[in-house]
């Protein structure tokens, strides 16, 4: 992605959706599970969420959620970790707007 050599105001970068991906670990009731979310970018609008089980066929949540999310029709740019998980940033907006909670494994 060149725009952030060539953008000379903040405005010029592309706009992208930000997905994180956390690991919940096991409880009582329920195996290991990874979560799929997406921040509110408004007031009227919640956070949306999805819980996958954990999948030991790839070993990793951020793998996990990356074919997930390709399998639905994400567009992924790139990705990003912390201590607590992975970003990934996808450009899926207008007709290509998706949701989290309609994703599907």
């Amino acid at each position: 992605m060149k725009t952030s050599k060539t953008a000379k105001q903040a405005w010029e970068l592309t706009n992208l959706r930000q997905i994180r991906v956390t690991f919940n670990g096991s409880t009582n009731s329920r195996g290991a599970r990874v979560c799929i979310s997406e921040p509110t970018r408004g007031n009227n609008e919640t956070t949306q969420k999805k819980y996958f089980s954990y999948s030991y066929k790839y070993g990793d949540i951020m793998e996990q959620a990356f074919q997930t999310l390709r399998s639905n029709g994400w567009n992924i740019v790139c990705r990003a970790s912390d201590d607590k998980g992975y970003t990934f940033l996808c450009d899926n907006w207008a007709n290509e707007y998706l949701e989290i909670k309609n994703l599907k494994n």
